[in-house]
């Protein structure tokens, strides 16, 4: 993804292998429809792999217009993670955003809390990015965006994304201490550190 919006802004995202993946993965969706049993759901299952094939497209076109593409990416999914944790722990205290339609609290916009759990954690390795990367305002409001996640995610009281976290954590703690021992600029093994995180 970055390989596109950082290092070759001015080549085409159409020729890119994942564009190609996604055509043909929307392509074998409306050729299975003939094998479908229930077509009205076929057919919304086939507007929501579209959409997100379109969405794909569309945010990353606007992406490599920006020369700080990462940055700004980073900074949105920061506010998007604080976002989510706040709303998430003013219904679990009963203060706001109750009447969201959702299964057990906390869920903010995603009506099951196991769904919300698993998609603020899946946006810490961002926010540890920008406590470590970003500078001035932006570090501090990356280290309540953490707080916010990790209360949130103690709240959430999904076991599975309690075990990912620990598993997570060990799992970064251990490359932490190999890269020292190895004398590495940690600065310089980021990018491992959050491929490590975010692919668990």
């Amino acid at each position: 993804f970055f390989k596109y919006t950082t290092t070759d802004q001015n080549s085409s995202f159409i020729n890119s292998p994942i564009i190609i993946i996604l055509l043909l993965y929307f392509l074998c969706s409306v050729l299975s429809l003939k094998n479908s049993l229930n077509f009205s759901e076929s057919y919304f299952d086939i507007l929501r792999v579209f959409l997100f094939v379109a969405s794909v497209f569309c945010f990353t076109q606007f992406l490599i217009q920006k020369s700080n593409s990462r940055i700004f990416l980073f900074v949105c999914l920061n506010i998007t993670a604080f976002a989510l944790s706040f709303i998430g722990l003013m219904q679990y205290f009963g203060m706001a955003f109750t009447d969201i339609p959702g299964n057990v609290i906390p869920y903010a916009t995603m009506a099951n809390k196991n769904l919300y759990a698993a998609a603020i954690f899946f946006l810490l390795p961002f926010i540890v990015y920008g406590i470590i990367c970003f500078s001035t305002y932006f570090k501090i409001f990356s280290i309540l965006a953490f707080v916010m996640v990790i209360t949130g995610i103690i709240t959430a009281k999904s076991r599975m994304v309690w075990l990912a976290f620990a598993v997570s954590f060990i799992l970064c703690f251990l490359f932490w201490v190999f890269a020292k021992l190895k004398k590495g600029n940690l600065s310089l093994q980021f990018n491992k550190f959050i491929v490590l995180l975010f692919g668990l």
